[in-house]
């Protein structure tokens, strides 16, 4: 009975040392601004709502695969055929044996031209190309109409030339177009009794003729730098410089109420300097 006594108390003394020496420190870290106590602090997740709007990259068009701006050089191939024509004979009826007489005195001259031709395009935007055009050709065109074994009328070109402007859409590598400026002709015509080249012993001279052009046809790139053509060009030269014998000598003057038509096809060949356009467009390319 006793050891139980004695066991209570050493317990209940053990009890309240240790609950003054633990309710020391409490007090000691409360002081302190400490806590004995370190509970866990979970903190609250917060959720950022997920973007669902995406944005498209943006696409930039590319230029074209070839640029048709810029410098082209090239010789040209083809053939004509010209008739004269009278203005007074073509509108009224009463005249028609003068337009009968023109063509069986000068029939239909044709033959082979060939030369150089070159020019310069610009791009206009929405695919349009603008730019100018010219070229020289020799020209071996020409007739001869005999009556009685003997010439009586004689027609031959030496050259002709054209500068135009020129219009035309850009489908990639194909350029159709239109065209129409002004031409020139140096020729050789003259009506009468000709032998030798001489009109009743006078020599049959070379005149200029001035006129029009119109026409159009098709460019096509072979290359970056090569382009070939095929054009249609159709020429009418008023009053050509036809010499007729007065007082037995050569007149210089114009053929009055006379035209001189004449239908051109030509294909060409041509050289075309890269643009910087070309150039940024395939460094563009190369960067995707």
């Amino acid at each position: 009975m006793s050891k139980s006594i004695i066991y209570a108390a050493v317990s209940v003394t053990a009890l309240v040392f240790v609950s003054n020496a633990f309710g020391a420190d409490l007090v000691r870290e409360k002081l302190e601004g400490r806590s004995a106590f370190h509970p866990i602090h979970f903190r609250p997740i917060h959720f950022r709502p997920i973007n669902l709007n995406i944005s498209r990259p943006s696409i930039k068009a590319l230029p074209s695969s070839f640029a048709w701006q810029g410098f082209y050089v090239g010789a040209e191939l083809g053939r004509s055929i010209s008739e004269f024509h009278n203005t007074i004979a073509r509108s009224s009826i009463d005249n028609r044996g003068d337009q009968a007489s023109i063509d069986a005195e000068y029939s239909k001259p044709s033959g082979i031209i060939g030369g150089v031709y070159g020019g310069y395009n610009v791009n206009m935007g929405h695919n349009i190309i603008a730019g100018i055009d010219g070229g020289l050709d020799l020209s071996r065109s020409k007739a001869e109409v005999t009556k009685d074994n003997k010439v009586t009328a004689s027609y031959k070109e030496n050259y002709t030339g054209a500068v135009r402007g020129r219009l035309g859409y850009d489908f990639g590598r194909v350029l159709p177009y239109i065209a129409g400026g002004a031409s020139f002709l140096e020729l050789e015509a003259a009506k009468g009794q000709i032998e030798h080249n001489k009109l009743n012993g006078n020599t049959i001279k070379s005149k200029f003729a001035v006129g029009y052009n119109m026409g159009g046809g098709v460019d096509y790139a072979l290359t970056d730098n090569v382009l070939v053509r095929a054009d249609y060009r159709y020429q009418d030269f008023k009053e050509p410089p036809v010499q007729y014998l007065e007082d037995n000598k050569l007149s210089d003057k114009g053929a009055e109420d006379i035209s001189l038509k004449s239908h051109n096809i030509r294909f060409g060949l041509a050289y075309k300097s890269v643009s910087y356009t070309h150039l940024r467009a395939h460094e563009t390319r190369e960067d995707l």
